[in-house]
């Protein structure tokens, strides 16, 4: 999964408000289970509701936003909006908090969807051809779908030269292809030397358009840090220590963890911080690991940290389940490729221990 991308500064651009009156749904409400979702529609006075109790829709009584719920591999909620402002409010913290994945399009003549995954496994997709937004909620049957994503389906330029595998049809690499081109999966086109294209992996471009529609930058405080505001060399005075905790709770690393992993699993990755080792710095790097006492192999938190480019990798393994996010642009988690060594060595080895833990 990719972490957000930087922010870009235009300083003289004009904050411009938004003038919509109504009942606005952010990022954070939504970064929440399908039944706390509910509930929390259930318990506003400001929307209609009918529907059943497992699959209910909702309605804005003053801007008539729709939402409403269905079951597929796992439950989904469809947002449909009326107002531009809103759908576009929404998107742009998406984009600033979720990790986006990448464009897909299998259909020349069809919308490109951008995909982006949080830290709690939620699914937000959404295109810019049509003020919706779709939320899918993990699941056994996603999770299950998640693990065989080397069946992902591509395309592939048929081409000496040609080395990305696009989710995206409408692709500009692939646009450049002079072969033919196939349609293939994931798993095939590793096989072949291929890898995910970094167009199609990439949503700066959308990013930059966003910003343009809405007029400004939000410069507000959402302790949204950039990484260049996240420097971690504080953390070579804590070498030889047992200071894993107290790294992890120094702002403004505490404030991007918290923001990446969410408030829940952020707790949990603290609480998990228990037996450990002292800090070493190896090679201007270096990996932290700890477990909850007599709970190693099912409560675990891991931090890397490279010193030379200023980022960070921090893993969480909760009992089933292994979270991973990271502060490089250039990072996905479904690309082993994108993780260090160190890194990918240690979730690896937590993703064993989840697997045993079922």
């Amino acid at each position: 999964m990719n972490p957000a991308k930087f922010l870009l500064l235009f300083p003289f651009l004009v904050f411009i408000p938004f003038l919509t009156i109504g009942q606005e749904i952010s990022y954070y409400d939504l970064n929440t289970s399908s039944q706390d979702l509910k509930n929390f529609f259930l318990s506003s006075n400001e929307y209609f509701s009918g529907g059943t109790d497992d699959l209910p829709y909702f309605q804005g009584k003053i801007d008539n936003k729709y939402i409403k719920f269905y079951n597929s591999t796992g439950v989904i909620a469809i947002i449909d909006f009326k107002d531009k402002n809103q759908y576009l409010e929404l998107v742009r913290q998406i984009q600033e908090n979720a990790f986006f994945q990448y464009k897909v399009c299998t259909d020349p003549n069809s919308n490109i969807t951008y995909n982006y995954r949080t830290a709690l496994g939620n699914a937000f997709r959404f295109n810019f051809n049509e003020m919706r937004i779709s939320l899918e909620f993990p699941s056994e049957i996603n999770n299950l779908l998640d693990k065989h994503s080397y069946l992902q389906k591509g395309f592939v330029c048929i081409s000496e030269d040609a080395y990305a595998f696009h989710t995206n049809i409408q692709c500009e690499g692939l646009g450049n292809c002079t072969s033919d081109i196939a349609k293939t999966n994931l798993r095939e086109a590793k096989n072949y030397g291929y890898k995910y294209c970094e167009i199609c992996t990439d949503d700066s471009y959308s990013k930059q358009l966003l910003k343009e529609s809405l007029g400004y930058y939000d410069n507000s405080n959402h302790s949204n840090y950039q990484i260049s505001d996240i420097d971690l060399t504080f953390v070579k005075k804590y070498e030889s220590e047992y200071m894993f905790q107290e790294i992890c709770e120094t702002e403004p690393l505490k404030s991007d963890l918290k923001r990446q992993f969410g408030a829940e699993l952020y707790d949990k990755f603290i609480n998990y911080i228990a037996v450990q080792g002292p800090l070493e710095i190896n090679n201007n790097k270096a990996l932290l690991s700890s477990c909850m006492a007599h709970a190693c192999g099912i409560y675990m938190s891991s931090l890397f940290i490279n010193f030379g480019n200023n980022t960070y990798y921090a893993g969480l393994l909760n009992d089933e389940e292994v979270y991973v996010i990271s502060n490089n642009i250039n990072f996905n988690s479904q690309d082993w490729s994108t993780f260090p060594d160190e890194f990918a060595e240690w979730t690896r080895d937590a993703l064993k221990d989840a697997n045993s833990n079922k």
